[in-house]
């Protein structure tokens, strides 16, 4: 029955062997008959995405990393396309200086190759220095806003994949969560991700798009009335806020995963790792607010029955929502709400204890164990939204310092 694991620090089935499976379409959540539920948190942002780093070498096969900063969204969640094709992770640092902790991971993995994601103010000179010293070599791309740091990244993935026309997904730059969830998609697609202003076309965008795209997919409804302004023929996919948006996403794109990544769409810290996890293992992203989970994602939980591998501590994704959706993937049924009990056998010639104390063979069957960790709640930043708030509207977030110019 289901593996509930509050926080993954030991190897057990965990979300690499998870994820890689359902990746390679062997089904755990079918075999297993119910839904397995991991979950990668860290005491703070930097801490979860260097977790997801190290516990899933299995998919992060590289000897680079993508490195970008944590007062901003835009250059993380843009860079997820190609940190998918790189076959590397996302991993963040504060805007002044190298994390300590970070430089320990990258020495530790034997990172040779750092792709530095947005400018000066948002990865120092001083931690690229850090990483050279260290004996890895560097490359930045940024620009002077972060639509046009998203063109530069989108630019070097078309270059890495050949030069031709790719599909072009295009999110709200003024808000993360419809970025966020595109990362998945646009990597399954081959595509990358552009950014529009809220209801109206960035040049540098529409410039792009109109050289570049082989198709063009509108995420949330800022993208998508974007597209009307500029006059562009999209795909617009939009729900009534960032949560439906995130679900409709997977259902278009993933009819019948066998694993999901769950991430909490009221703030992005935790999720920057989560977007290039279910990239790099060619499963959906799905958004919740720790308040509960939204009615459009235990929909979706509840036709594919996945696995789910939950990004963030308890404070970003509540034990109780967690295993709402496990109760929701294991049964089908979106009322649920408490997992099935793991039925427990003992298996073939086992010697066990009857309670007289006399030792007896029980008969043929198998044990199951049940691996639990030690919560540990990740830091968020701004105000979370609720599950009302419209899809790439104004967020919590939008109006953080971008790791690029506005």
């Amino acid at each position: 029955m289901s593996k509930v694991i509050t926080v993954r620090r030991t190897p057990l089935l965990g979300a690499t062997a998870l994820l890689t499976a359902g990746a390679l379409g062997l089904g755990l959540a079918q075999s297993a008959s119910a839904a397995d539920v991991s979950r990668f948190g860290g005491s703070d942002r930097i801490a979860t995405g260097l977790e997801v780093y190290t516990q899933n070498r299995a998919v992060f096969t590289s000897d680079t990393v993508v490195l970008a900063g944590t007062n901003g969204f835009a250059d993380a969640l843009t860079a997820s396309p190609l940190a998918a094709h790189l076959k590397a992770p996302v991993v963040t640092t504060g805007p002044k200086a190298l994390d300590a902790r970070v430089l320990d991971t990258l020495k530790a993995q034997g990172v040779k190759h750092v792709v530095v994601v947005g400018g000066l103010g948002a990865v120092s000179a001083s931690a690229v220095s850090t990483l050279k010293s260290a004996g890895m070599t560097t490359e930045r791309l940024g620009g002077e806003t972060r639509y046009e740091t998203a063109r530069v990244i989108a630019a070097r993935v078309i270059t890495a994949r050949g030069g031709a026309k790719l599909p072009v997904f295009v999110a709200d730059g003024t808000g993360y969560a419809d970025a966020l969830a595109a990362g998945a998609p646009a990597s399954k697609q081959g595509g990358v991700i552009l950014l529009s202003r809220t209801g109206a076309m960035d040049a540098t965008t529409e410039a792009m798009i109109k050289d570049e795209a082989s198709k063009v997919v509108a995420v949330g409804g800022g993208a998508s009335r974007a597209m009307d302004a500029a006059e562009i023929t999209a795909t617009k996919i939009s729900g009534v806020n960032r949560y439906e948006t995130a679900a409709l996403l997977a259902q278009t794109y993933y009819a019948a995963p066998a694993s999901v990544v769950l991430a909490s769409g009221a703030d992005y810290g935790d999720a920057v790792a989560g977007s290039p996890l279910a990239a790099g293992t060619g499963v959906p992203l799905l958004l919740t607010p720790p308040t509960g989970l939204p009615d459009s994602v235990k929909k979706y939980l509840a036709a594919t029955k996945p696995n789910i591998a939950v990004l963030g501590g308890v404070a970003s994704i509540p034990t109780t929502v967690a295993t709402n959706a496990e109760a929701v993937a294991d049964s089908g049924d979106v009322t649920a709400t408490t997992p099935a009990p793991s039925p427990t056998a003992t298996p073939t010639g086992t010697a066990t204890t009857s309670p007289s104390g006399t030792s007896t063979t029980s008969p043929s069957g198998t044990s199951t164990t049940s691996s639990t960790g030690t919560p540990s709640s990740s830091s968020t930043s701004g105000t979370g939204t609720t599950d009302a708030s419209p899809s790439a509207s104004s967020s919590s977030s939008s109006s953080s310092s971008s790791s690029s110019a506005q």
